[in-house]
């Protein structure tokens, strides 16, 4: 259950907690967390003491450099939220790091300077990146879906059951004809940062130091033109999208009636005894609302979109977090209202809905997966989501593969 407001609203939502910081350093001396997100220790530099780390893992044989080139082929085996059991697979490999000028890398978020300084930091420091990007790529005739296919039909390199209960198996692929072809595949069009904006520019701003030092020019080969990525392909049958839920506090003149009056100018507006955003599965547009104990289900009045929202995109104007963003959040805080000083996003929606019963909200929006080719068509355009617009499940595990810049 959510005990305190203020941690659900401020950190974000996929770091780990103080408590879990700690009990990762207290496991093994050789967790990855000891480099990667090293205790604040008084008297000395985390940064400094994680390049050590890594520089005395790899004498000591923790960490070996692969002998053979090679991409790595993943799977997260896990429970939806739906509690049934699914697959996610991709690969690992370095993909050329480029400004989003380019197009052949979009984002779909705004990042924030003081994430991206820690992470810049630790990276001059080690030299080492441990956290891939997060991606996913169009694979319309599913020639990578076969490539990984054939790469998991051995026994895995790796196998083992994570904290959150998935269990992650991974496979080195060294097969040139394969690498080639998924390379082909990937040459065809851009790639979309599903996770991990900060990273990928921590890894620009990299690039450019690098390249200032070297008297403004870099080689193609340079391993600082390069970064860590995980590649998972749209089509991907165990590819999670879901949207976090707006649980909402200090709306104005907060009236279980005044709200629903307010938002029956778009939706119709139904009573129901469940969370009824997950029977919209495939519309898209439809939310459910918790007051208290009751639910209701709202559904978008016909031609609303075109004449609310006539100033949006229409590419964006179709998602379902700018409809919740901007017909059902924003009527009920006002204009003036700072939207980050009333809404907590939480992804687990049974912890939402037992803050709302007892009183630790006043409101919940419940919203429904994300549509993948609404998401690709609206950052194809160049256009920044709502703040919060989706959450990819399971999240990748740290330290299966690391990307040193000088071995």
């Amino acid at each position: 259950m959510v005990s305190d407001w203020n941690d659900v609203l401020t950190p974000p939502y996929d770091v780990i907690s103080p408590e879990q910081q700690q009990a990762y350093h207290d496991r093994d001396p050789h967790n990855i967390i000891h480099v990667d997100y090293g205790l604040d220790i008084p008297g000395e530099n985390k940064y400094e003491r994680a390049a050590g780390i890594m520089k005395q893992w790899v004498a000591d044989g923790v960490v070996v450099q692969d002998p053979a080139p090679a991409i790595y082929v993943t799977e997260h085996e896990f429970l939806d939220q739906d509690g049934k059991r699914r697959v996610r697979r991709g690969f690992m490999a370095l993909l050329r790091v480029e400004p989003f000028s380019g197009g052949n890398v979009l984002p779909h978020e705004k990042t924030f300077k003081k994430h991206k300084k820690d992470r810049l930091e630790l990276l001059r420091a080690s030299g080492t990146q441990m956290n891939p990007v997060f991606t996913i790529f169009p694979d319309p005739d599913g020639k990578a879906c076969e490539v990984l296919a054939r790469a998991a039909g051995a026994e895995p390199d790796m196998a083992f059951d994570f904290v959150d209960g998935a269990v992650n198996r991974m496979w080195r692929l060294t097969d040139e004809s394969e690498i080639k072809m998924l390379q082909k595949v990937l040459k065809k069009q851009p790639v979309f940062i599903a996770d991990g904006h900060h990273r990928y520019e921590t890894m620009l701003n990299f690039r450019k130091e690098i390249k200032k030092g070297n008297g403004g020019s870099l080689p193609k080969e340079h391993p600082a033109a390069w970064g860590l990525v995980y590649f998972c392909a749209a089509d991907e049958p165990g590819l999670e999208v879901t949207s976090p839920h707006r649980l909402l506090r200090d709306i104005p003149d907060f009236d279980e009636q005044k709200v629903l009056s307010s938002l029956d100018q778009y939706f119709t507006i139904e009573k129901t005894d469940h969370n009824c955003a997950m029977d919209t599965v495939g519309h898209g547009q439809g939310f459910a609302l918790q007051i208290g104990g009751q639910y209701y289900c709202l559904t978008l009045r016909p031609g609303v979109l075109d004449s609310a929202l006539a100033d949006v995109p229409p590419v964006m104007r179709a998602l379902h977090v700018t409809i919740c963003r901007n017909l059902i959040i924003r009527p009920l805080i006002g204009d003036k209202g700072k939207l980050l000083d009333h809404i907590a996003y939480v992804v687990d929606s049974g912890e939402v809905s037992k803050t709302v019963e007892s009183g630790g909200g006043q409101m919940a929006v419940y919203l429904p997966p994300f549509d993948m080719k609404q998401f690709m068509n609206a950052v194809e355009t160049g256009e920044v989501l709502p703040h919060k617009s989706t959450y990819f499940y399971p999240k990748l595990v740290t330290g299966l593969v690391i990307y040193r810049y000088s071995v």
